[in-house]
């Protein structure tokens, strides 16, 4: 355990590689740097972000909770209903 500093009573302080990319948040409290690619011409409502994906979840053949992925080309109707939640 790689010891940074002490705290009252000379509680141990971890190391950590963490690294802290603001303290704007109400109450000063820490944003972490994140390798995360957010999406800044799109927002939810409320202007919350939008991820973008890694590219080897294209490959994957469901979407979590067992959902299927439609292809990108075209396909039948009744085919493109069973896409749809």
């Amino acid at each position: 355990m790689e010891v940074y500093g002490t705290i009252l009573n000379d509680r141990p302080i971890m190391a950590s590689s963490i690294q802290v990319a603001d303290t704007t948040v109400p109450g000063g409290r820490p944003i972490f740097a994140s390798d995360i690619i957010v999406r800044d011409d799109l927002t939810l409502p409320g202007g919350r972000p939008i991820f973008a994906s890694r590219e080897d979840l294209l490959d994957a053949p469901l979407l979590p909770g067992g959902r299927p992925i439609a292809a990108n080309e075209e396909v039948e109707t009744e085919v493109l209903m069973g896409f749809i939640d």
